[in-house]
């Protein structure tokens, strides 16, 4: 379902941002009432015009409900990376078990990183013209979904397909992270000897679901950035600890593997490192890594309200804030994917 989002989001944005008759109005410098383009045209050359101007919408005009690019960049980079990069060195193990496993596995994902920035800087260019086409039309209402794009670009009577596919890709995203919270609760509820209630799983994952729901109302993500830079931080201290475990004569190394007592000798023998047993597999094992990188980076579903919530918004802010949110996102996806597996190589599950 994720894999088809994004190949929608693609085909379509590229098809109607960087059409024709769009590329000729963009290329304008001057808007033209006469022109054959339409008022669509029009629209398009206005937000060029809008974007090229430094001096134009300072940001003090902004209200609080908008995002500066750091805040908005928490968020991004937030939304982005989750529980599901831990994964990422199975997949590089579905390669080999070879260190220079890496190389195919790290181009890989910054390639799919870079088309993921692209396709999402496409919706803010959408959204852009969205913008000023509803400022031509007093009943229009502000662009603020993929669905709603669709239904001006391509068509009301196929919109639901985008809408219900977004829903079904952020309700299975939820679901899934209230599963594994529910499950870390629990556990962390039976070692520190907590019982009854808050010990269950289903209490914890309805307690987190009554924290999640009214964040996921909230009208604007610029009170999502605290919560956004909390986990942001969460994930960062676990890229050092993974990195302290790879060092050699860590817990984790293999030269500490050698000693009596420790943490690789309690692993039954096939979670074991393990390297250069079988080599580099066909290339068609990277479909498996391919999998897992796709979703590394969607958070398309957002791209319009994150335009519409940024402050002063134009194309060129909004590319910065592509760039560093997803450039931030594949850093540190490649990190943990590196360290991941040059930790346990084709052990890694």
């Amino acid at each position: 379902m994720k894999f088809i989002t994004i190949l929608l989001i693609a085909v379509v944005t590229t098809s109607n941002a960087f059409s024709p008759a769009t590329n000729a109005a963009l290329s304008t410098t001057k808007y033209r009432g006469g022109d054959a383009g339409g008022r669509k045209n029009n629209a398009r050359a206005r937000v060029n015009i809008k974007s090229s101007s430094s001096s134009e919408n300072n940001e003090a005009d902004n209200d609080n409900s908008s995002c500066s690019i750091p805040m908005a960049s928490f968020n991004l980079i937030k939304g982005a990376v989750g529980s599901g990069v831990l994964s990422l060195p199975a997949g590089v193990a579905a390669i080999g078990d070879v260190k220079s496993a890496i190389i195919p596995a790290s181009s890989m994902l910054f390639t799919l990183g870079a088309i993921s920035a692209y396709t999402f800087h496409l919706l803010g260019r959408l959204t852009a013209v969205a913008n000023v086409e509803s400022a031509d039309d007093s009943s229009a209402s502000k662009v603020t979904s993929i669905g709603q794009l669709w239904e001006k670009e391509i068509g009301a009577s196929s919109s639901w397909l985008i809408s219900a596919a977004i829903f079904l890709t952020c309700f299975g995203t939820c679901l899934a992270y209230s599963i594994i919270l529910g499950d870390t609760l629990t556990s962390l509820a039976q070692t520190f000897g907590i019982n009854g209630l808050f010990a269950t799983r289903r209490a914890n994952i309805a307690a987190i679901s009554l924290v999640v729901y009214p964040l996921s109302c909230l009208k604007s993500l610029a009170a999502l950035a605290p919560v956004s830079l909390t986990g942001i931080v969460g994930i960062l201290i676990t890229c050092v600890v993974m990195a302290i475990r790879a060092l050699p004569g860590g817990p984790y190394s293999s030269t500490a593997a050698v000693g009596a007592t420790n943490y690789l000798t309690s692993l039954s023998a096939d979670l074991r490192p393990s390297f250069g047993v079988i080599g580099l597999r066909s290339p068609k094992s990277l479909l498996v890594l391919s999998s897992m990188t796709a979703t590394a980076f969607l958070v398309h579903m957002a791209g319009p309200e994150v335009y519409q919530t940024l402050q002063n918004p134009t194309l060129a802010r909004f590319g910065k804030l592509s760039a560093i949110g997803f450039g931030s996102t594949a850093l540190i996806s490649a990190f943990m994917m590196a360290v991941g597996f040059f930790t346990f190589g084709g052990s890694c599950k």
